[in-house]
C-alpha cells in the first residue's frame, strides 16, 4: 500500500510491499563532497531534510530519489544509506534547516521504467 507523506515541507511517499521511501528533489548538492570534507572531495550529493532520514532510519526501509533536473531516479538499499551516515559528515545547515546530504556514487540509477 502506498502512503502519501509530507514530511517538514518536503513531499514523500512509503510503499510497504518493497519498503521503500521515494522522494524528490529539484537538484543535486553538486559542491557536497567539498562542503563536507568528504575523501573525494568532488563528490555530488542528494540533500534531503532531516525528517526524511529520521524516517528512513526509524522504518529501515530502501530509498528512492527522482532528481528533477537529471530526470533520474535513484535506488539504495537501507544498508549502505546506514553506513554512509555512520562514517561521514552528512549534515549541512541551509536556511535555518538541517539537511542530511548522502553521497550519489552508493545510489543506483533506475531506468525509465523502473
Amino acid at each position: 500500500m502506498f502512503q502519501k507523506l509530507n514530511l517538514e515541507g518536503q513531499n514523500a511517499g512509503y510503499e510497504d510491499q518493497i519498503k521503500a521511501l521515494f522522494v524528490t528533489i529539484h537538484e543535486p548538492f553538486y559542491a557536497a563532497g567539498k562542503l563536507l570534507h568528504w575523501p573525494e572531495s568532488s563528490t555530488i550529493g542528494l540533500g534531503l531534510n532531516k525528517t526524511i532520514i529520521d524516517v528512513l532510519l526509524k522504518m529501515k526501509c530502501n530509498l528512492v530519489v527522482k532528481v528533477d533536473t537529471a530526470h533520474a531516479s535513484y535506488w539504495c538499499h537501507y544498508d549502505r544509506i546506514k553506513k554512509f551516515l555512520d562514517e561521514h559528515q552528512t549534515e549541512y545547515t541551509i536556511s535555518g534547516k538541517t539537511l542530511n546530504v548522502i553521497s550519489w556514487k552508493i545510489f543506483i540509477r533506475l531506468g525509465e521504467h523502473e
